[in-house]
């Protein structure tokens, strides 16, 4: 039996990424301090048992597998590495950004850019954003309304922050 593999674009990976920067954001002074060993629960004054569940659902830790006594020795993941690598220490990304990303998807990436016109979504022939997913964007300020006539579609205006999210992610994908 072989193992398969599917195809991710670089959009996708972003999507799937963007979780993971923002938890980055949160204990990148922890992630960096333990970068190159292991670390116990019970020696850490930064972090307890929360947190340790927080970084191993983000993909950062894993059990590095030295039996020692009943206590786990964690260790950082490549992918934490990588991102530790990637991602500019000014970064940040708020749990709003993080949910209105997460909902659009790879359609995102698909909206004008900030200095294009304003767009409707029906004219966007690739993008099939809900409209919870732009209240949602709209919520996060990573796009706005530029005009709302009663009764017509409303126009949108992609804003400078998600252009800079975007390039972000783009940049980290493909490092």
């Amino acid at each position: 039996m072989s193992l398969s593999t599917r195809s991710v674009s670089n959009e996708e990976r972003a999507i799937e990424l963007i979780a993971q920067i923002a938890t980055v954001n949160n204990y990148r002074d922890f992630l960096v301090s333990v970068k190159d060993s292991t670390f116990r629960i019970k020696h850490c004054e930064e972090i307890g048992f929360s947190e340790v569940c927080t970084l191993r659902s983000a993909f950062f830790i894993e059990d590095s597998g030295i039996e020692m006594g009943y206590q786990t020795d964690w260790e950082l993941t490549e992918q934490a590495r990588y991102l530790l690598e990637h991602v500019p220490e000014d970064v940040t990304l708020d749990d709003d950004e993080v949910s209105a990303m997460l909902s659009a998807g790879n359609d995102v990436f698909q909206l004008p850019p900030a200095e294009a016109d304003s767009w409707r979504v029906r004219e966007l022939h690739s993008v099939e954003i809900t409209s919870p997913s732009l209240s949602e964007l709209r919520k996060a300020d990573l796009i706005e309304a530029d005009s709302e006539p009663i009764g017509h579609p409303v126009w949108w205006q992609t804003t400078q922050r998600l252009d800079r999210i975007r390039a972000l992610l783009s940049g980290i994908t493909q490092a």
